[in-house]
């Protein structure tokens, strides 16, 4: 670029940063100076490590609060859909009067996480004892129907029901 554009570019590269805005750059620069170039880089690396697992808790914590919950006592319930809060809200009082789910919930003191997951839900073999058919990652074509799941999730969840032979 300075061999094309010559000084016009240099007097650009010396007021703008490479990565960040450049006062930016200076500050880390100057923070940095009296330590060896092995230790800023490990520095670095600690600084990217610390960003990138900040960030992913960053963003459970905004998926969890996105998501709807309901709790009964020991018993919580979440659906994986926002418009299923509705449904908890309705259906999961009634559910816990179930006498099978009273016995199943009598025989242990722990506490319980329900999830309500739609019947097209891709991962749902992951996350309950499904009938194997629905155990998509024991299958030849999971990769398949993962990555349909991901590049059109309303079309998987709004009731086409793949056809797994």
């Amino acid at each position: 670029m300075v061999v094309q554009f010559g000084d016009v570019y240099r007097t650009y590269m010396e007021r703008t940063g490479m990565f960040v805005p450049r006062i930016l750059e200076q500050a880390a620069g100057s923070l940095t100076r009296p330590l060896s170039a092995a230790l800023r880089a490990i520095a670095g690396l600690g600084l990217v490590a610390v960003l990138a697992i900040g960030g992913a808790f960053a963003l459970r914590a905004y998926t969890v609060a996105q998501l709807p919950l309901w709790s009964s006592g020991r018993v919580v319930a979440l659906a994986i859909l926002p418009g299923d809060g509705m449904m908890l809200e309705h259906r999961m009082a009634d559910i816990l009067e179930l006498p099978d789910v009273k016995e199943r919930l009598a025989q242990s003191p722990c506490p319980v996480l329900v999830y309500l997951v739609p019947k097209q839900y891709v991962m749902q073999g992951m996350i309950a004892d499904t009938d194997p058919r629905s155990r998509l990652y024991e299958q030849q074509h999971a990769l398949a129907v993962i990555s349909d799941w991901i590049f059109h999730p309303d079309r998987n969840v709004g009731g086409e029901q793949w056809r797994l032979s």
